[in-house]
């Protein structure tokens, strides 16, 4: 993958096979573009927080103990 503001096409051979040119790819749990934005990337990252955070305020407002709470909110 090539990133840069222009789109251009690159012939890169490994072996003598040539490598097939992506636009997008994931790696290490981002997905990087050539376009070199990653707004995809942050919309599932927020999409994720966010169903984090809802799991925690059901079990949060369940019965548990306050101390039990104020464990949980300090991690």
């Amino acid at each position: 993958m090539k990133i840069g503001r222009q789109p251009s096409t690159i012939k890169i051979t490994v072996d003598g096979k040539i490598l097939q040119q992506v636009d997008e790819f994931k790696y290490l749990e981002s997905s990087l573009s050539s376009s070199g934005y990653s707004e995809k990337d942050i919309r599932v990252r927020v999409g994720m927080a966010k169903s984090v955070s809802d799991k925690l305020k059901k079990l949060l407002i369940g019965g548990l103990k306050l101390e039990v709470k104020k464990r949980l909110v300090k991690t």
